[in-house]
């Protein structure tokens, strides 16, 4: 499985990092291959998580539908307002499981200070009005300047 050798160097190259792992979206093109190549990654996801590894599924198809798609591949934006909310919900377990740490240069309470915020980006990542905001909790992360970060990789493979 190239999915599971993916995974494998992505440990290797980068420790301690969390992966989050998202299942393919509908595709009334071909609907079989999506099943079968998300469901391999269920199943990968399971295997790796007995093996204590730091990976969490993104379940893009357990809440996406083939209405919500435009052209049988492409949500709609109700789809990706969907989509967000997965993925949200995926980096929330994450955090839950003590997978998301700190990032270095914060208070113990994970916030970014303006000057620290001001050396990594010029000061507007957490206050730019014209950031999307798909959650009320991101959207009170975004408001207080609460940041959670770690060394990840974030992953969706389209068929």
């Amino acid at each position: 499985m190239r999915m599971n050798t993916l995974l494998d160097t992505l440990y290797t190259s980068i420790p301690n990092t969390t992966i989050i792992l998202s299942t393919l979206l509908p595709n009334k093109k071909q609907p079989d291959r999506v099943l079968q190549i998300s469901t391999q990654y269920r199943e990968l996801v399971s295997l790796r998580r007995a093996q204590n590894d730091r990976i969490v599924l993104a379940d893009m198809g357990s809440f996406i539908k083939e209405s919500q798609l435009v052209d049988g591949t492409h949500p709609d934006d109700e789809g990706y307002r969907d989509m967000a909310a997965v993925w949200w919900a995926a980096i929330q377990q994450a955090v839950k499981e003590g997978f998301i740490e700190y990032a270095a240069g914060t208070g113990m309470d994970g916030r970014v200070s303006v000057s620290v915020e001001g050396e990594l980006d010029g000061g507007d990542s957490v206050s730019d009005p014209v950031l999307p905001v798909y959650s009320t909790a991101a959207a009170a992360a975004a408001q207080t300047g609460v940041v959670k970060a770690t060394v990840g990789i974030v992953l969706s493979v389209l068929a």
